[in-house]
Formats: structure tokens, C-alpha cells, sequence
């Protein structure tokens, strides 16, 4: 539209491939990003950015981050592991509720998502009386 616009302007003649390191650029700095929160144990900044770089990334590109992407899913679905069961053994049912359902939102296909769906209504029931005292 811009090339339509202003036919006689000379930078506007090179706008695609300026408009294409652009984006070249932004993919580069979110790789790099991401490898670097990813490095730095930053699971949840790590996991927002995988979650654009799988939106923006086509699958070529997104090879390029995979052994780094399976790291930190692995560390992410641990980390709720661990949080789901201090919560329980703590005894904070909303807590647990909550993060019970983000393990079955994020991890839906795995073991810990059937346990966490066997206790559901258990701490449903025990979030909500606990939430009336």
C-alpha cells in the first residue's frame, strides 16, 4: 500500500526488504532472549517467549531452539509439580486448585494431569470450605 501510495519516493522502493530485517531481527533477538532466560533459569519468562516463538517461528526455525524448548517445558512442568504438592501438603486448597488446573491446561496429556483430574473435586470441595471460614 505504501509503494501505491508513493511510487516516486526512492526509500520506499526498498520498504519489503527493510520490512524483512526487520523481522529477521526480531526473530534473532527473541532466539537470544530466550536462550538466555532459558540459561539463567527464568522458566516463566522462557515459557512466554517459546510461546511467541511458536506463534512467529516457522518450523525450520523453530528446530533451532528445540533441545532448549524441551529443557525448559521439562523444568516448567516440574516446577508446577513441585508447587501443586507443597500446596497439598500445606494444606492451601485454592492454591493447589489453581495450579492443579494450569498443569491440566498446560499439560493436559500427561500422567500428572490424570492424577491432578482424579483429586480435582476433592480440592474443589476443600478450597471452598476452606474459603468460607
Amino acid at each position: 500500500r505504501i509503494k501505491r501510495l508513493f511510487p516516486t519516493v526512492q526509500s520506499v522502493s526498498n520498504i519489503d526488504g527493510m520490512v524483512g530485517s526487520a523481522w529477521d531481527r526480531h526473530k534473532q533477538d527473541l532466539e537470544r532472549e530466550f536462550r538466555q532466560a532459558a540459561a539463567r533459569d527464568d522458566t516463566p519468562a522462557a515459557m512466554k517467549m517459546l510461546e511467541q516463538i511458536d506463534r512467529e517461528f516457522s518450523h525450520a526455525e523453530g528446530l533451532r531452539v528445540q533441545d532448549v524448548a524441551r529443557e525448559v517445558i521439562a523444568k516448567q512442568r516440574e516446577n508446577l509439580r513441585v508447587q501443586f504438592e507443597m500446596a497439598v501438603h500445606d494444606q492451601e486448597w485454592g492454591h493447589a486448585l489453581t495450579v492443579g488446573e494450569e498443569i491440566i491446561e498446560k499439560f493436559p496429556n500427561t500422567k500428572m494431569a490424570d492424577e491432578v483430574r482424579d483429586r480435582l473435586d476433592l480440592l474443589r470441595e476443600r478450597s471452598a470450605g476452606q474459603a468460607a471460614r
